[in-house]
């Protein structure tokens, strides 16, 4: 169990620990299609030993475990699946018996895998009148086996949030009251059927979990989307629209079964180029089971001439000043800090915002155990497969750095400055800021005379280089052992009967420390590890470095104190001289012959 102060989490000892996380996994997005159960998904019990010991043997203390909502209440509202609750409890019981911290993580994408994403069970959506046999037809959502392949190359997942389906599930599930007042469930706002439903059946499963000492906390949900909040009905596309993504007035009409002529868009050399068209939804089909709900509440008529006419363009803007994060997502995570936190108060409360964007101001409502989650993904590696040294696009500041890679890698670090420094603004200054997602996909492309392989040890580099400047947490994206595969890419760092190269994190790794960081760097081309640190002398624990198995420990130098290496445990042990308040230690590795 770990607690969190001052930016960071402290064991009982009073020891400063470092999360080198991994997520696991990807695979758990979807049910086995055998049994369509999550139960066994991502592997079994039985099997785990096999995972467990190779991730503990590539240095990660951590796991963030992916659950979803449709794994908890798939056959509908509260109707529980005991069975993969109990897999669940059984599973994250042997992955702390190898010592893992684990990080709960109620995960979406695209709101539900009937989107082609995860998240949602099929009555949630079903709920708010969306007709899930007609979503692929009529265009309103992308389907991997709908599109040619010129176009796949395209689509990401910015654009697949774009498609109405998904649009409109995020708009109810945060903004039904304001948005959807006509749309009751059960005698309750559409807003309300969801949000106390998705908050319920994550309390059945803490309930189940709550013996475990191991767990340290659980998160929001993964990466929050406002849907249609905030949109202007008169904007067209966004800077990221890559591939064929209609703007939100034409993904509503999509949705109401009207054909658009939508742009096919795509970069070249920097440039964002609109190639030719392409019509979506040209069979006319509505996803709705009668009305268009956004028909039925005044955003567009039907004119007596059969065209569609926009009476509201400003209608999910709701005044200029209404922001997503402060005016709809805050008051769900506050609901669901009311209803969990006083039950599990022994856990951390991570607070997720979507890619780039910052969290609500909460630390105003003195709530405690909060925690800044944060998913960084270097966008032209991600996007296009390709690491560039002399670019980056911040996704914090929404602006593009060009530079020699000492600049961009500076440029990367501010980056994540300014994104601790305001988490600490907005949650308090005790919220650890800790990037729970982070990753390099498997097939990088060559660059200049660098093949794909050094080249993603690069990118990996600059990324995790900053995470140790800053001493943050991080969990790697992802494990999954069969591919991951989801929207085209394969980020796992391990994949059956395929060559797996692990270089890029596997680095010596501070996991104690009786004190605070002012330093930290390993070089992974030379092997030189250096770590300063200020010294609490009221914490008797050591400084515990893990080292890689496959590196050689050839020289060090050290503060007064004591040192040892426990081969066994592929660890470094430094017990500080506690008459001595600021230490180094610098060591040199090679590569084992």
């Amino acid at each position: 169990m770990l607690v969190s102060k001052d930016g960071f989490f402290w064991d009982r000892e009073g020891a400063r620990v470092r999360l080198k996380g991994i997520n696991l996994s990807g695979a758990a997005k979807s049910p086995s299609p055998q049994t369509d159960s999550y139960e066994e998904v991502p592997f079994s019990v039985e099997d785990a030993d096999t995972h467990f010991c190779r991730l503990k043997g590539l240095g990660f203390n951590a796991i963030r475990f992916l659950v979803t909502w449709d794994a908890i209440e798939r056959k509908g509202p509260g109707q529980y699946d005991e069975g993969y609750i109990d897999y669940v409890d059984r599973l994250l019981k042997k992955a702390g018996s190898y010592g893992f911290y684990i990080l709960l993580d109620l995960h979406q994408d695209l709101f539900s895998r009937y989107f082609f994403g995860s998240g949602a069970p099929a009555w949630a959506i079903e709920a708010a009148g969306i007709n899930l046999e007609k979503v692929v037809k009529a265009d309103a959502v992308i389907h991997p086996q709908h599109h040619e392949e010129k176009e796949l190359k395209h689509l990401n997942w910015f654009n697949a949030y774009q498609r109405i389906a998904c649009q409109t599930m995020f708009t109810l599930f945060f903004g039904g009251n304001t948005f959807a007042p006509k749309l009751l469930v059960d005698g309750r706002n559409i807003q309300d059927f969801l949000q106390d439903h998705y908050i319920a059946a994550f309390d059945k499963l803490l309930l189940k979990l709550q013996s475990n000492p191991w767990i340290i906390g659980f998160n929001t949900m993964n990466e929050p989307n406002p849907g249609l909040i905030g949109a202007s009905l008169k904007e067209s596309h966004m800077f990221l629209d890559l591939g064929i993504t209609p703007s939100p007035y034409q993904s509503i009409l999509i949705g109401a079964g009207l054909s658009q002529s939508v742009p096919f868009i795509k970069f070249s050399l920097l440039r964002r180029k609109e190639k030719e068209k392409r019509v979506l939804n040209p069979e006319k089909i509505p996803i709705w089971k009668e009305r268009c709900l956004w028909e039925e509440h005044g955003v567009y008529e039907i004119g007596n001439d059969g065209y569609p006419v926009l009476l509201q363009p400003n209608y999910f803007k709701k005044g200029k000043k209404a922001s997503f994060e402060q005016h709809f997502y805050r008051p769900f995570v506050l609901k669901m800090y009311e209803r969990l936190m006083k039950k599990y108060a022994q856990w951390n409360f991570f607070v997720e915002q979507g890619v780039g964007e910052l969290p609500p101001f909460l630390g105003e409502e003195k709530l405690k155990n909060l925690v800044a989650s944060v998913h960084y993904y270097e966008p032209f590696t991600m996007v296009f497969k390709q690491y560039i040294p002399l670019l980056h696009y911040s996704i914090f500041f929404k602006k593009l750095r060009l530079g020699f890679p000492f600049k961009i890698s500076k440029a990367v670090l501010e980056d994540f400055k300014h994104i601790d420094q305001e988490n600490k603004k907005r949650l308090g200054k005790d919220a650890p800021t800790v990037v729970t997602e982070t990753g390099v996909t498997r097939d990088v492309g060559r660059f200049l005379f660098e093949d794909g392989s050094k080249q993603r040890l690069r990118a990996f580099h600059r990324t995790l280089s900053v995470m140790d400047q800053l001493d943050l947490n991080y969990f790697v994206w992802q494990y999954a052992p069969k591919g991951d595969l989801w929207n085209h890419e394969n980020f796992t760092i391990y994949q059956e009967g395929e060559k797996n190269d692990y270089t890029p994190f596997l680095a010596p790794h501070v996991e104690l420390l009786p004190g605070y960081v002012t330093f930290q760097s390993f070089d992974p081309f030379k092997k030189h590890f250096i770590l300063r640190f200020w010294l609490l002398q009221s914490c008797p624990s050591p400084v515990r470095i893990w080292v890689p198995s496959s590196f050689d420990y050839v020289s060090g130098s050290f503060t007064l104190g004591q040192f040892q290496i426990v081969k066994e445990e592929s660890k470094i042990e430094f017990y500080p001289d506690s008459n001595v308040l600021q230490h180094q230690i610098k060591i040199q590795f090679r590569h084992k012959s």
